[in-house]
């Protein structure tokens, strides 16, 4: 995907005039608003824009009509359409070594330099004057105070297109010592039958591959394992399952619902606000209304019946069956309270 001139890049991508993307972008810092989402170990800060914003709006054409175009390893899972965790995992089922690497401060890592660096190559008209000003103006839309927001709707198309050359240059570096490798946004996974992948060297190799274009490898969060590898509440062995701790939250409130009566929808709200989560962070862990809990449930409930049908033949867990059929009944009768 290529731009080739400036009618095309304001009247096609941005759908936007010259004059009043100017004043747009003159204003944008006033659209975002933090959002602070608890992690362990910490707290992770968002830059969000409403769906109605004009930052927003110039972002989505921006993805949609050219950013989103531009290719990426078939080895890159985050952020890619028809792409899930789950597919991130696949490729490294039935391995004797396993080792995932974070990088830190992923996406403040990601400078103006190395945006304009790697969009120099798709901005193509005649005038390189021209090539630098658009360059300049796609650089002012996805950024805010002079880096990539994390929270913004093309940072992760941005992440993905800066970090290309460096997924390449990973994976041929692990093909030749038999090495298969995945990176799902900011985790970098490495599985082998080769013991190399657990020498000091190989992970030193990767950093300065890395250090090249200036990220950095958050040290307390290498994890090297040997069978298998738990990440994120899914385990890679053999096959790939659910851990109990990914399961916790959902047992958690299906618990809760089973164990109690309620008379109305503020009842049930009060029991499951006064629980703790591990992955339901949002809102300090509150539920806020009914529909905020039939999507909690229908969504958990979509996320288990892909890992059902994920599973073949004799091998599938008919207790994940069960409990999306718990769920089914738990939402009828949810809907039903006042």
């Amino acid at each position: 995907m290529f731009i080739y001139n400036e009618d095309f890049f304001y009247g096609k991508i941005l759908n936007c005039r010259k004059d009043a993307l100017e004043d747009i972008l003159s204003n944008k810092s006033d659209e975002y608003q933090e959002r602070i989402i608890s992690k362990k170990g910490g707290k992770r800060y968002l830059s969000c824009l409403s769906d109605t914003s004009s930052i927003a709006t110039l972002q989505r054409g921006l993805s949609n009509k050219f950013l989103d175009h531009i290719p990426v390893p078939d080895y890159v899972y985050g952020f890619i359409k028809g792409k899930s965790y789950k597919d991130y995992l696949v490729p490294h089922k039935n391995r004797e070594f396993y080792l995932r690497v974070d990088i830190k401060d992923f996406f403040s890592s990601i400078n103006k330099d190395l945006v304009k660096e790697v969009l120099d190559y798709y901005i193509r008209t005649d005038n390189d004057t021209l090539n630098k000003n658009l360059i300049d103006i796609i650089y002012d839309i996805v950024s805010l105070n002079d880096s990539i927001p994390q929270g913004a709707i093309t940072s992760p198309s941005i992440s993905n297109i800066v970090f290309r050359s460096l997924d390449i240059r990973i994976n041929k570096y692990c093909r030749r010592f038999g090495i298969t490798y995945t990176r799902y946004a900011d985790d970098l996974l490495f599985s082998s039958n080769n013991s190399f992948l657990h020498n000091k060297y190989f992970l030193k190799k990767i950093s300065h591959i890395l250090q090249s274009k200036r990220f950095n490898i958050n040290s307390n969060k290498v994890i090297k394992s040997n069978k298998i590898i738990s990440l994120n509440g899914f385990v890679v062995g053999e096959k790939i399952w659910l851990s109990r701790k990914r399961l916790h939250d959902i047992n958690k409130v299906l618990y809760l619902y089973k164990t109690n009566t309620f008379s109305n929808i503020n009842s049930l709200l009060y029991v499951l606000n006064s629980s703790d989560y591990i992955y339901r962070k949002t809102n300090n862990n509150s539920f806020t209304s009914k529909m905020e809990i039939v999507n909690y449930l229908a969504g958990y409930r979509s996320f288990l019946l892909q890992w059902y049908e994920f599973q073949n033949g004799d091998n599938k867990n008919f207790k994940l069956l069960n409990k999306i059929d718990e769920i089914e009944r738990i939402l009828i009768e949810i809907e039903q309270l006042k």
